[in-house]
């Protein structure tokens, strides 16, 4: 009997792709967008530039249209091509008027991810890209403009005392929730306190914060410390400890960052 996709999700059956596999999707795309004369070029932006981080790791990639007016049809014919090679399934954004998103899923685990937009109009923000094609040259001087903005905005890589309060109020309001005996909701604002300690800490080990999502490249000692500020368990006890070690955890990063001070006003949020 063949098993819809569906049931194969639920027996955690979907299979994997080989990375042979892999690249002769990669292949596939970047030859329709050479033979199609509503794109200009495209740029694969990611672990893929790199050789890939691992099996799991998606395709990703920025298209560029000729005309600002080719991108509607250039959406189009970029999802009929995906369905021919196989996607099961393709979820569309429109990130704004002149920027669209399509994520392709295949049957096979794969996943392809590509933003849609008018040579002038895609933004580099991070170090992980690679021009894949390039019709006239106008997309890889583009993109070189792009990425030296990229390399000198310092907003990327900075932190100021608002992520201090967003941290510390998202302690308070766990406390709250615990003396509510609501575990649940004291949970979810200890994980908002957390996402604003672990960025202090990303950017404190010279990392840029925009889709940090690899924190498997920090160092051992931090992601250990992270690691520790999660609950065993969604109880009184279990809380508690969770949110004392993140304290501890915040004042400690912050103290390694020269931006940021905690001064007895903002730690006065805590107070109980």
């Amino acid at each position: 009997m063949k098993l819809r996709k569906y049931d194969l999700i639920q027996k955690g059956l979907i299979p994997i792709y080989t990375e042979k596999q892999r690249d002769k999707y990669y292949e596939k795309i970047v030859s329709f967008f050479k033979n199609s004369e509503l794109f200009e070029g495209v740029v694969q932006i990611g672990s893929g530039t790199a050789g890939y981080t691992d099996i799991y790791s998606d395709i990703d990639l920025m298209a560029a249209c000729s005309r600002e007016e080719d991108l509607v049809n250039a959406n189009g014919e970029l999802m009929r091509f995906l369905y021919e090679i196989g996607a099961s399934y393709l979820n569309q954004h429109k990130w704004s008027r002149f920027m669209l998103g399509i994520n392709a899923f295949f049957e096979n685990g794969l996943g392809i991810d590509c933003s849609i937009g008018p040579t002038q109009k895609h933004i580099i923000c991070s170090s992980q890209w690679n021009i894949a094609l390039d019709k006239t040259g106008a997309l890889t001087a583009h993109i070189q403009e792009e990425n030296k903005r990229f390399v000198q905005r310092s907003d990327s890589c900075s932190v100021d005392e608002n992520i201090l309060f967003k941290c510390l109020n998202g302690i308070r309001r766990c406390r709250i929730a615990q003396k509510r005996e609501d575990y649940i909701y004291a949970a979810n604002m200890l994980h908002e306190a957390r996402e604003a300690a672990v960025e202090i800490a990303i950017v404190n080990e010279g990392k840029k914060l925009h889709q940090f999502k690899s924190f498997v490249s920090l160092s051992p000692s931090l992601q250990d410390a992270i690691k520790e500020t999660y609950p065993t368990e969604l109880t009184e006890t279990g809380i508690t400890a969770a949110s004392h070690k993140l304290q501890a955890f915040l004042f400690l990063v912050a103290k390694n960052n020269p931006s940021l001070s905690p001064g007895s006003n903002l730690l006065s949020v805590l107070a109980e």
